[in-house]
């Protein structure tokens, strides 16, 4: 289970407790829990939006023939790479390296006409 899984869980479960007071409340006193419940809640939606969607960015604009580092416009907490629509592999002996939470880069500079695109969840 990833970590933004168990987040996400975490906030549902703090969520539930929530809940759970109010029910056993007065009337007054579940207000207050209801809103820290929708604040959780939203904080939640945010989280699933930005770490268990998969975002798909086109890198090709930063493919010149010299450039071997390529950058994403968010951190990353997993990566996959399509070189000229092929996946490419990474690590030690692969088509790419992670330099860092938004930089891979290839072995050589990639020639021009490269389709260089990625798919990844944000970190």
């Amino acid at each position: 289970m990833s970590a933004a899984t168990r987040r996400v869980l975490a906030k549902l479960k703090a969520t539930e407790l929530l809940l759970g007071v109010i029910s056993g409340s007065n009337h007054l006193d579940g207000v207050q829990y209801v809103q820290q419940a929708l604040l959780l809640l939203d904080s939640t939606i945010g989280d699933v939006e930005s770490n268990i969607i998969p975002i798909e960015e086109d890198l090709t604009d930063q493919v010149d023939g010299n450039t071997t580092d390529f950058t994403t416009q968010n951190s990353y907490s997993d990566i996959t790479v399509h070189l000229n629509g092929l996946k490419q592999l990474s690590g030690a002996g692969g088509d790419y390296i992670i330099v860092n939470s938004n930089t891979i880069r290839f072995a050589s500079a990639l020639p021009v006409g490269s389709v260089l695109q990625v798919v990844y969840y944000r970190s």
